[in-house]
């Protein structure tokens, strides 16, 4: 009896260690799973994923909001400087346009619109000592208008660059923000797919 009972322990060891073995295998190949499922979607975590979502939209639709109100107040000055240009207040839009939030914000000693500003300045205050001197129709004074001229153009150019490239950059974060909600949408399935596995 002690030797069946042995054998009978012996034979529940056996199965006991084979359905270790076969529950050792099935856990492998679900956790495999649930790695392959995570990698795929390129997920870190399920649960943190939906918050890192919706705090890296929010985080775009800020750029966004900067860089389409940026954007406008340029053109409205590039256009409020367009219509006074040639008057007495064309220095002034011309340093309003430049002192816009757009470009105060990138302004330092070496930006290209600091620069422009600066020779604007200079070369008037040129043209305005050579106009006590000299007559408008002397060619000292002609070249000099002809450089503030280049100045203005460069500046209106440096500004219609400036807003294209807001304007590039507007349409980037608009795909990057339909990017992320597209995968916001996902996240419920991807929930229930990982809880399955």
């Amino acid at each position: 009896r002690l030797e069946a009972e042995k054998a009978s322990a012996r034979s529940t060891v056996v199965l006991l260690r084979q359905q270790l073995d076969t529950l050792g295998k099935q856990m492998r190949s679900r956790e495999l799973a649930v790695s392959a499922f995570l990698q795929a979607n390129r997920i870190i975590s399920v649960e943190n994923e939906a918050t890192q979502a919706g705090n890296e939209i929010q985080r775009l639709q800020e750029l966004r909001v900067t860089a389409v109100t940026d954007r406008a107040a340029l053109l409205a000055s590039l256009a409020t400087l367009l219509r006074v240009k040639d008057t007495a207040d064309g220095r002034l839009a011309y340093e309003r346009l430049l002192s816009a939030p757009a470009f105060a914000r990138q302004l330092n000693t070496s930006s290209p619109s600091s620069i422009a500003i600066e020779r604007l300045r200079v070369q008037e205050d040129q043209r305005a000592q050579m106009l006590r001197r000299l007559g408008p129709n002397d060619p000292d004074v002609k070249s000099v208008e002809a450089q503030i001229a280049t100045s203005k153009r460069d500046i209106e150019a440096t500004t219609r660059t400036y807003a294209d490239g807001l304007g590039e950059q507007v349409r980037a974060l608009d795909s990057r923000i339909a990017m992320l909600r597209a995968s916001v949408q996902l996240l419920p399935a991807h929930q229930m797919e990982y809880s399955r596995l």
